[in-house]
């Protein structure tokens, strides 16, 4: 099937503004937008046959429903299995280069990320995301645990926090 296409916005923002100022618009952004632009969000139907609402807790049921990871690293929670599942809940996906130059600013980077992953999670509800589950947050931990500098673990092991 070929969709109608229409006019495109700049990003989270401009598209939330486009669909605001279009009458019958429809597009996807992310949750924060929805809220702070005062859209209607469509309740989907998820994989059990429920239909929820985009809301964190949705996002987290997500990221906390069985995931078949790729010997690659590769998996995805779109449309995973779950009643109160949304279905097209996403991470968001950091890149770092795991053999790092310089060990201070290594230790940096990877003690802000555990921040991120363990203690910063206390305030992505209010932000409208979702929090991660503990085998979420287990997981970038050990991704943290990979980083080197000078071909040593820059922390070669990170509890939760």
């Amino acid at each position: 099937m070929t969709w109608p296409t229409g006019a495109g916005g700049n990003g989270n923002p401009g598209v939330a503004q486009l669909v605001q100022a279009t009458q019958g618009g429809v597009a996807y952004v992310e949750l924060a937008y929805v809220v702070q632009a005062g859209l209607q969000a469509a309740l989907l139907r998820n994989r059990a046959g429920n239909f929820v609402q985009p809301t964190p807790a949705g996002g987290t049921a997500a990221a906390a429903a069985p995931i078949g990871i790729s010997p690659s690293g590769n998996f995805s929670i779109t449309d995973g299995d779950g009643t109160d599942v949304y279905p097209i809940a996403s991470f968001s996906w950091v890149l770092l280069r795991r053999a790092q130059p310089e060990i201070t600013k290594a230790r940096a980077l990877v003690y802000m990320w555990r921040w991120m992953i363990t203690d910063g999670q206390r305030f992505a509800t209010d932000l409208l995301y979702a929090p991660l589950p503990t085998d979420a947050r287990n997981f970038g931990l050990v991704q943290l645990t990979k980083i080197t500098s000078g071909d040593n673990p820059v922390i070669p092991y990170l509890a939760a926090g």
